[in-house]
């Protein structure tokens, strides 16, 4: 169990006190794991002691240990987001009529949620969005992982008109 699950599993039972310094950690889980004691004393605004006690009662023994699990609860998570997501069928299909239509579902699924984005969006925000970006002296393209390939995209294209 994580510590986040930890937190939300004994929150019914922690006293107004541990349930603010919870909620705090529950905020912004990426902050703790660098934190000290004494910057997240200030930030929850009780005393390094109830601190501690706090970290005993998620099963810690001591301040370190808590923040190694946030650590480890960041990781995590950044690994999970970064990772891709494949769709894997159910069973195995042997037939090319069971290939064929499994494949015609997913284009129908495709479609489906590619059609619920189209129709959701905002043309008039997009004009706006690319007009400021057309008047704007430097523009800064920031990428991580599968997605550096675009932030490389050289800028003279960019200064050409958009519409």
């Amino acid at each position: 169990m994580d510590v986040i699950q930890k937190i939300h599993n004994l929150y019914p039972e922690m006293t107004r006190k541990q349930k603010s310094i919870a909620d705090i950690l529950l905020e912004s889980p990426e902050d703790i794991a660098y934190i000290t004691l004494a910057n997240l004393s200030q930030k929850t605004s009780s005393s390094e002691l109830t601190l501690l006690r706090f970290c005993q009662k998620l099963g810690y023994s001591n301040f370190l240990e808590m923040k190694a699990a946030f650590r480890e609860y960041t990781q995590s998570m950044v690994k999970l987001l970064s990772s891709p997501q494949y769709f894997v069928p159910d069973a195995t299909i042997t037939d090319v009529e069971g290939k064929s239509e499994l494949l015609r579902q997913i284009c129908r699924e495709e479609a489906e949620a590619s059609q619920r984005f189209f129709s959701s969006l905002d043309l008039l925000s997009i004009i706006s969005a690319a007009e400021a970006i057309r008047g704007a002296k430097r523009i800064f393209i920031c990428a991580h992982d599968y997605f550096t390939c675009p932030g490389r995209i050289p800028v003279c294209p960019l200064k050409a008109s958009l519409f």
